[in-house]
């Protein structure tokens, strides 16, 4: 029984782990949205690389908002399933 109920800790662990990355990137995405709202959109000359404009790097990181919301979704969704499997889902 003893081995059973450290397998449940170690679950519950694992899934804890995975809620606080998922919230680490959350706040990493913030990051980056104040780093887009500082860019400046300088028309330029250079033909060498180029930078996405400030509205492109915005369109991205809300399709990674969005995954990211989903994400989250289904963990919360699948909380309890995933813990009593021990993730062999």
């Amino acid at each position: 029984m003893q081995l059973v109920s450290m397998a449940n800790e170690m679950a519950k662990v694992r899934y804890w782990e995975l809620t606080m990355q998922v919230i680490e990137v959350e706040a990493a995405l913030n990051q980056v949205i104040s780093l887009i709202d500082k860019m400046e959109e300088v028309p330029t000359a250079f033909g060498g690389y180029r930078v996405m404009k400030p509205d492109q790097l915005r369109a991205l990181v809300r399709k990674v908002a969005a995954k990211l919301t989903s994400l989250k979704d289904t963990l919360k969704a699948s909380e309890a399933e995933l813990i009593a499997r021990d993730w062999s889902v």
